[in-house]
Parts: C-alpha cells; structure tokens; sequence
C-alpha cells in the first residue's frame, strides 16, 4: 500500500449533532507490535458538539482492491467530562480511541488507517524540505462535510498553500 493510499484510509470524517469536520488516525505505540489509535481533528469538532459522541466515518480497503465506507460512534464525553486532550493554544484536538469502541473486525483497516507517528513532519523535516509560505500542498479531507462521490471514495484532495 502506498504511502498516498495509507493517508487516505486515515483520514476520517467526524460527525456530530452542531459541528462537523476532518480528522486523521496515529497509532499511539502501546508495545512492541501494538498500537492504540488516536484520532486527531480540530478542538471546535468535539467542544462544540454537545453530545457524548460523534459519528466517525473511515475507508477501508475491500478485497477487490475498492473502498468501502465504514461508520462508528466515538465517546467524546463521560459523565460531562470531555475525553480528549486539547493544546493549550490551538485548535487542536486528540482523543485515545477506547478499546471498547466497536471497530470493523478488518485487520487490514487497522493496518492502513492508523499512521505512525513519527510521519508528522518535525520543524527539522520542514527546515530540510525548505517549505515556504507559497508552496503548495496536497490535503485530504471532507471540506464543509461535502463528499465527493457515492462510491466510497469520499475524501477530497485538495490543493493547499503553506
């Protein structure tokens, strides 16, 4: 599977009551060959949505080599508590996926959809590629909750600029 591929499976479309928005999975190391997944989006997805859950929406790989659409509901609250962590200063966001949390039983979902962390590029990587603000950049995500097409290819690319 392609690095592009991979990206793609990882990127998820978060659904809740107010607010919608993109978000993309890490597998935070939980031992030598395990991983648990993290989800990472926008804190105004999760803060201003006042339920206890978003619906999560990612793509998984079929065996005749397409895409099928797979849905589930993630705890963002207990009790009136918010489950996920936010940066002090931006609006960012990241929740543990918990490991009751009913996932498709498709281990090769969990291999594409949860990156590794140490893909998230480092103020050293930025330096070395020389990214400047001008320079293009291609995204994926759902841009105001639009879906691209029925056939479970949903995610956009968009073209962006640093």
């Amino acid at each position: 599977m392609t690095l592009t591929e991979r990206l793609l499976h990882s990127t998820a479309r978060i659904v809740g009551a107010k607010e919608q928005g993109t978000g993309f999975f890490l597998g935070r190391r939980a031992g030598p060959t395990e991983a648990t997944p993290v989800l990472v989006t926008a804190d105004h997805v999760f803060r201003n949505n006042p339920g206890d859950s978003v619906r999560v929406t990612v793509h998984g790989p079929t065996p005749q080599g397409g895409w099928k659409k797979i849905e589930f509901d993630l705890p963002i609250r207990k009790s009136g508590k918010d489950l996920w962590a936010k940066h002090p200063s931006q609006d960012v966001a990241a929740i543990l996926v918990p490991a009751n949390t009913t996932l498709p039983p498709d281990t090769s979902l969990a291999q594409a959809m949860f990156m590794s962390d140490d893909l998230l590029a480092t103020d050293a990587v930025v330096l070395k590629l020389e990214l400047a603000p001008g320079d293009q950049l291609f995204t994926f995500g759902f841009p105001a909750g639009y879906e691209e097409n029925g056939l479970g290819a949903d995610r956009m690319q968009r073209r962006e600029f640093v």
